[in-house]
């Protein structure tokens, strides 16, 4: 006989995060069973189910059991600029699959009546039986009148072969599930547990352990973890066993096949087929695994305050302006201009000795847009080399020649100590100069030689 670990109540706390317990088959069941009635995904697109605490987060398909501290424990992560995380964890893959068995030793017997009832009392009857793992149960189940309503689901696994098995027996109201026999596996594997904080929503990726160096480690080699589930879907049976008209956990595997027929074929509402039934029974019973463990998981983490770190990938937002190809092409202009910049300062050995022009200054601005030629602006370097008086350039004195646009610039000078008060103070330059503009020369007396 199996043991009967999941009639005892366990440890349990409320609070602003949810509802955490050892014992899910009485303090979370609600929530259990109801997500196990959708189970199937739609035209086997990714299932979106609500976690079963009160944080934000759908698990994008399977939640395999793991992905608890999402919501609950990492506030580290809880920044505008976090998009998402990945990081890994350890935990089981179950696999469960079903055949149908006339033979199947999990029986109701109608004839087996404990005790005899009329009126408005129910009709109590024995379920039995060995299981196809050699474990033998049996519990009473209840209807009111007759046994049609009656759905009875146990499951155990076998301690020393560590076999799990399921059967289901029903009356003829749930007659599509009667004599289904499962079998379950529980193989450690590594996941990427993959969290979306744009929308909330949690992926869990098995990770390929064919490397031995990656094989996974199982969370529990003394199987009580696997033992305890496996009776949790019994138990969710048990409680409603005795249901007066339906049964509650019979209603949510029927939920379940017609979920599974609209998968399959959306233009069917009534048809049952044998493959469609053992599917829909497979994933159920797959979520209620699924979600115990999670169960478990999330207690142990809010009880028990048992944690461990976890190396994180983090993704973070940033802001990208323009396409890639003009991105590199200014960056290689900024990278040619700034090369540019140390090169010339490398050249003038940092820009000494240069002329002590003044944009801001207007005489400068004059000198250096004559445009009869250097002369000008090379006397006035010479004259402001050493001294920073910008008055001095008011000595140089030009002479011109011509009218209108014909005029010509033909001599350049500065008067200095020496020279004030000749009568020849400029000196013959370049008399065949040509400029394009109206030069205002100073008033000389004689003119040039």
């Amino acid at each position: 006989m199996a043991s009967l670990e999941h009639t005892k109540r366990a440890t349990a706390i409320h609070n602003p995060l949810g509802v955490f317990s050892y014992s899910p088959n009485y303090d979370l069941e609600g929530l259990i069973v109801n997500q196990a009635g959708s189970a199937t995904s739609y035209r086997n697109a990714s299932q979106l189910q609500k976690k079963l605490d009160n944080s934000v987060y759908l698990y994008k398909g399977r939640s395999y059991g793991v992905g608890s501290s999402v919501g609950l424990t990492d506030q580290q992560m809880n920044s505008d600029l976090v998009l998402g995380y990945r990081y890994l964890e350890t935990g089981y893959v179950t696999t469960v699959s079903c055949i149908h068995n006339e033979t199947s030793g999990w029986k109701l017997d109608p004839t087996k009546r404990l005790y005899s009832s009329s009126g408005a009392f129910p009709y109590c009857y024995l379920v039995s039986g060995r299981l196809v793992n050699g474990m033998s149960e049996l519990y009473a189940a209840c209807s009111l009148g007759s046994p049609d309503g009656i759905f009875a689901l146990t499951g155990s696994q076998n301690p020393k072969s560590s076999a799990n098995a399921y059967a289901i027996t029903t009356g003829n109201g749930y007659a599509a599930f009667n004599n289904i026999q499962c079998t379950v596996d529980f193989e450690p594997a590594n996941f990427v547990i993959a969290v979306n904080r744009t929308n909330s929503t949690i992926e869990v990726i098995p990770q390929d352990d064919s490397n031995p160096a990656t094989v996974a480690e199982d969370i529990d080699p003394t199987q009580s973890l696997i033992r305890i589930t496996m009776r949790m879907p019994t138990s969710f049976s048990q409680h409603h066993a005795c249901d007066i008209y339906t049964s509650l956990v019979g209603n949510t595997f029927q939920s379940n096949v017609q979920s599974t027929i609209s998968t399959f074929d959306a233009a069917a509402s009534t048809t049952w087929n044998q493959s469609q039934t053992l599917r829909s029974v497979e994933d159920t019973i797959t979520s209620m695994l699924d979600n115990t463990l999670l169960a478990f998981s999330s207690a142990q983490l809010m009880i028990a305050n048992d944690t461990k770190p976890a190396n994180v990938t983090v993704s973070l937002s940033a802001v990208r302006i323009g396409k890639s190809v003009y991105i590199y092409i200014v960056a290689g202009m900024n990278f040619a201009i700034l090369l540019l910049c140390v090169v010339e300062s490398i050249r003038t050995r940092n820009w000494t000795g240069l002329s002590p022009f003044d944009y801001a200054n207007i005489k400068d601005v004059i000198v250096s847009t004559s445009k009869g030629g250097p002369f000008i602006a090379e006397e006035a370097t010479k004259l402001r080399e050493g001294t920073k008086d910008a008055s001095e350039v008011g000595q140089i004195r030009v002479q011109c020649e011509g009218r209108g646009e014909d005029i010509k610039l033909v001599g350049v000078d500065v008067e200095n100590d020496e020279e004030k008060g000749s009568r020849n103070p400029f000196r013959r330059r370049n008399k065949g100069l040509v400029g394009a503009t109206e030069l205002k020369p100073l008033t000389i007396d004689d003119p040039l030689e």
